[in-house]
């Protein structure tokens, strides 16, 4: 499941710090880190995303198959979580 890959991603990359950019000189390595909305993500997707990747891969996996076993073809976020 591909929300399931992004909060793998999400997981780890590094977290932007909240509150205002802090200054970079000119010429510094640092790279800024993207914000959430940088990236095109809300903080609901981005928490529900890390939730199914939370899960063990066994028990993911069990999920699916138990909503694909009760009629759904493609077992959406709500039946893993």
């Amino acid at each position: 499941m591909a929300e399931r890959q992004m909060g793998e991603f999400l997981k780890a990359m590094p977290k932007h710090p909240p509150g205002r950019e802090p200054k970079i000189n000119i010429g510094s390595d640092v790279e800024p880190i993207a914000t959430l909305s940088e990236i095109g993500i809300t903080k609901k997707q981005s928490a529900n995303a890390q939730k199914l990747a939370a899960i063990p891969a066994e028990e993911f996996n069990e999920r699916i198959a138990v909503a694909k076993a009760s009629g759904g073809n493609q077992p959406g976020q709500s039946a893993c979580l």
